[in-house]
């Protein structure tokens, strides 16, 4: 079993580096957003990455900070709270102390028989002794909230359910269990074996694992070294961090090198889409474009009458500027879809789309849309703006100058959204 020991509202908080919003452009984008030049020079995003005591919650660390922001004159515009698997944290954390003399690391404890292992945010990893030939017949859990114990037998992964306890091997006595969140924090476990050399029943306690976060401070003004004094006094605020450390020696940078797997996708922060999508492999695009939000009967009658235009290739950029999206308004105020422009960055292109000017309004987003797609155009633009044409590009069932698709994280990640803006 392992455990992590902590005390205190949190224990660490890696502050990385502050981080502008801008994408880092090759070339210009042919329009810069409005919203973008008003934003003051010096906003940028503070991003601090926090290990906490499995009791404290993301509203407790969340008023910690805004009592700090406010005594210590600083502002932003919001604070983005978003728990992470403690393995992120523990990978980053090992990178960074190759910068440092060497240390003490954690302390980990083991019991000689059942090993207890939190490997998601709401799984664990039940392992025997390898090799084994015995197997769990039943376990048995404590919820802290609920007050009761409940009872699970394993099924094969085709089977699963959440929650429920799934073999992985026998032969290597693996196996996952999910718990149910609405009973609360699993506290005790018993488990029932079936086999030659375990004892009936083994029992004990789920080890307290520390919860990790990653807080996004977005458009940050002010002085951040005096915001960290603040919150660790604990004269000021009523739940003080413990420890802060500042990374001011470090640079990050995310680079690739003919890679096949960059990092592209959306996320949600504050009423804000992030999206970040591909280049065009062999090709030197301008900028991309995204028309959106789209249901998949506007997707298909769209991408049908992109390919009824006359000379489609030049005909395109045009046919996208006159539907293209005003950078002011959100998406919730459209009369319909509406093409935005994503600039490049690095080997891709990113864009950010205001979604609505309430957290709130991002539920009606989720209920008009439960389903969301999009369609994404690449294009290039000849010396001097002489001319501009779309790119072909690979699409399901040929080259097109367009890729349809749907965005299958569209309703996680606004739910993710809202549950960090309660």
């Amino acid at each position: 079993m392992i455990s992590r020991s902590s005390q205190g509202l949190v224990h660490l908080v890696v502050a990385l580096m502050l981080l502008g919003l801008a994408p880092t452009a090759a070339r210009p984008a042919e329009s810069a957003s409005t919203e973008s030049a008003a934003r003051s020079a010096d906003a940028q995003s503070l991003l601090l990455l926090v290990r906490a005591n499995p009791e404290t919650t993301s509203d407790r660390i969340k008023a910690t900070l805004l009592a700090g922001i406010k005594q210590a004159g600083c502002t932003c515009t919001s604070i983005q709270i978003r728990e992470v698997d403690p393995r992120v944290i523990d990978q980053l954390e090992a990178t960074l102390r190759m910068l440092e003399p060497t240390s003490k690391g954690w302390v980990n404890r083991l019991t000689s028989k059942l090993e207890l292992r939190k490997t998601e945010l709401q799984t664990w990893e039940i392992r025997l002794p390898a090799p084994t030939t015995d197997w769990i017949e039943k376990l048995e859990v404590w919820y802290e909230r609920a007050q009761e114990w409940v009872s699970y037998e394993p099924v094969p992964p085709e089977k699963a359910q959440f929650p429920g306890l799934i073999v992985i091997s026998v032969r290597n006595g693996l196996y996952e269990f999910r718990p149910d969140e609405q009973k609360g924090r699993p506290a005790k476990y018993r488990v029932h074996y079936s086999g030659p050399n375990s004892p009936k029943v083994d029992e004990g306690d789920f080890p307290l694992i520390d919860k990790c976060y990653v807080i996004n401070l977005l458009d940050f003004v002010g002085d951040k070294t005096q915001l960290f004094e603040v919150v660790k006094d604990k004269d000021k605020v009523a739940n003080p961090f413990t420890d802060i450390r500042e990374r001011t020696n470090v640079t990050l940078v995310f680079g690739s090198i003919d890679a096949r797997s960059a990092a592209t996708g959306e996320t949600v922060v504050g009423t804000d889409l992030f999206v970040s999508v591909s280049g065009v492999a062999g090709r030197s695009p301008s900028r991309a474009w995204m028309l959106f939000p789209l249901t998949q009967e506007e997707a298909q009658r769209t991408a049908a009458m992109i390919d009824k235009l006359p000379d489609p290739s030049v005909a395109l950029p045009e046919f996208i500027r006159k539907n293209a999206a005003s950078p002011d308004q959100a998406v919730l105020e459209l009369p319909g879809p509406r093409w935005f422009e994503l600039a490049p960055s690095g080997s891709g292109f990113e864009g950010r789309i205001k979604l609505a000017r309430r957290i709130e309004d991002l539920g009606s987003l989720v209920q008009k849309y439960p389903r969301m797609y999009r369609i994404l155009v690449w294009e290039f633009e000849y010396p001097n703006n002489s001319s501009r044409e779309a790119i072909y590009v690979e699409a399901p069932g040929g080259d097109r100058l367009y890729i349809m698709e749907e965005m299958s994280s569209w309703d996680r990640i606004l739910r993710q959204a809202l549950q960090a803006n309660p």
